[in-house]
């Protein structure tokens, strides 16, 4: 059961059906080569999540990313990569 899913009337009956359990998918935004999304953690902890959920009942919340990896930035002209400018001196 994802939490976004559920409408305020069958949010009680779906932590009851889940025993108050939940899952929360945890993920970075990070660049994957030139082939795969930023957000493939994202798409892999979600599903984990997911399957996890069909085994024992849970409520998914939606994913908590807690971080990023600097070389997924946009530069300045749009693309993943390092940083095109030095960084500001202290």
């Amino acid at each position: 059961m994802f939490w976004e899913e559920l409408t305020s009337d069958n949010f009680a009956s779906a932590v009851n059906r889940a025993q108050q359990v939940c899952r929360l998918p945890l993920s970075c935004i990070e660049r994957h080569a030139h082939h795969l999304p930023l957000a493939t953690d994202m798409f892999i902890d979600r599903d984990l999540c997911r399957r996890a959920a069909a085994l024992e009942p849970a409520i998914i919340f939606p994913n908590y990313i807690f971080t990023q990896i600097l070389e997924a930035r946009l530069s300045r002209h749009g693309r993943t990569g390092s940083r095109t400018q030095p960084a500001p001196a202290r």
